[in-house]
């Protein structure tokens, strides 16, 4: 029996390329696999989607982080789940150890270091964080990572979402070898792809689903520009993760033509998204993570048929730019919003349609090889 562990310090739920890995690992497991992810419990703006057992998926819970608790109470949520999962590293003995981010690093470092040298480490990185971030960020991401950067060597693989983070991290990380790196993109499942997105022409239906702010994001911006249309177009807006600032400066708008619809589960999006026309994704560009970043809702509007307009400083992000097909993935310069063009970028008079070629089973099965490939005691990379 080969045994897996998952570690994923916040909630899965908020991370669908997460959620989607572990749907896809509950239908392509091979027998005699047994698993289990260590994750902390979602607060009261999301949905629990796992429970204990998903398909012969264990998971274990432990912990609530939410930005209002003060320090102390973090702190201690973030010494439990260390312990607990360490603990169950220690006692379960798996052979491959898959995490995400620095934050969940610890126990998997900890484990293969005094526990079991011949484990297999694999990590997964949502977000691109600079050596700089990471020496001005908090105590658990900067020291673990420093721990990080010395077992590189010994690790069995290290992704990130696109060649442009890799090529950044690469660049900071000079002791990772080629065969280590990989790509694993933020692609939504196949059952996303419901065809051609049928809407009225009036008014034209905008949708922006994720994490919502003012400083970070073009908010303001789009929303004036919606306001200055009228009521041929209207903008909904879905999270369980915007700022009060966000929530109020949206709220003082009155306006009918701008509406925040609160959150939705994950797996619900594709029958919500399906009654709009554009998608759009307002990130700013604000760090090298946000410029080399190819965002999981565009593949994700796509997927549902819709035309999608993001910023034009996303670079990572240019090259999907489509020419001659719709849906329209189109690059907009949401800085000077008045120039919107609306026309110019819906218009599909004399385009063909072509549905995303870009969906979660056509990456995941390389990750899930990799494991099935990796022998804990004899690995090719350097012990």
């Amino acid at each position: 029996m080969k045994r897996i562990a998952i570690i994923h310090f916040s909630p899965v739920e908020r991370y669908p390329p997460t959620t989607n890995w572990l749907n896809f690992l509950a239908d392509e497991l091979p027998t005699g696999y047994k698993v289990r992810v260590y994750t902390t419990h979602p607060d009261r703006k999301i949905y629990e989607v796992f429970s204990s057992s998903n398909g012969g998926i264990k998971i274990e819970r432990c912990g609530v982080i939410r930005k209002e608790l003060r320090a102390p109470v973090r702190y201690w949520n973030y010494f439990l789940f260390y312990i607990k999962t360490l603990f169950s590293l220690v006692v379960g003995r798996p052979d491959v150890v898959l995490y995400y981010e620095t934050l969940s690093a610890l126990p998997a470092l900890i484990y293969k270091k005094l526990f079991r040298r011949g484990a297999c480490i694999f990590v997964h990185y949502h977000e691109y964080i600079t050596a700089k971030e990471y020496e001005e960020g908090i105590p658990l991401s900067k020291w673990p990572h420093k721990l990080e950067k010395k077992a590189y060597p010994k690790f069995s693989w290290i992704s990130h979402t696109n060649e442009d983070r890799m090529r950044l991290f690469l660049n900071d990380n000079r002791n990772i070898l080629p065969e280590q790196a990989h790509i694993l993109p933020n692609y939504p499942p196949k059952s996303w792809n419901i065809g051609q997105a049928e809407n009225p022409a009036s008014p034209l239906k905008f949708v922006y689903v994720g994490a919502t702010d003012l400083d970070t994001m073009y908010t303001v911006e789009f929303a004036q520009w919606i306001m200055s249309q009228g009521e041929k177009v209207r903008w909904d807006i879905y999270s369980s993760n915007i700022t009060e600032e966000a929530k109020d400066y949206l709220a003082a708008l009155h306006t009918k033509n701008i509406r925040f619809m609160g959150s939705v589960e994950y797996s619900l999006l594709p029958d919500v998204l399906k009654n709009y026309k554009v998608g759009v994704v307002l990130y700013k560009g604000t760090t090298l993570n946000y410029v080399y970043n190819v965002p999981n809702k565009l593949f994700e509007y796509w997927a549902c048929g819709l035309d999608v307009w993001f910023a034009e400083e996303l670079k990572s992000s240019l090259r999907l730019v489509t020419d001659g097909v719709f849906p329209r993935i189109a690059a907009v310069n949401f800085r000077e919003s008045r120039n919107l063009d609306e026309n110019k970028n819906v218009d599909r008079t004399g385009l063909g349609y072509k549905s995303s070629p870009y969906y979660a089973e056509n990456v995941l099965p390389a990750l899930l090889e990799a494991i099935r490939g990796c022998d804990a005691e004899r690995k090719g990379v350097k012990q």
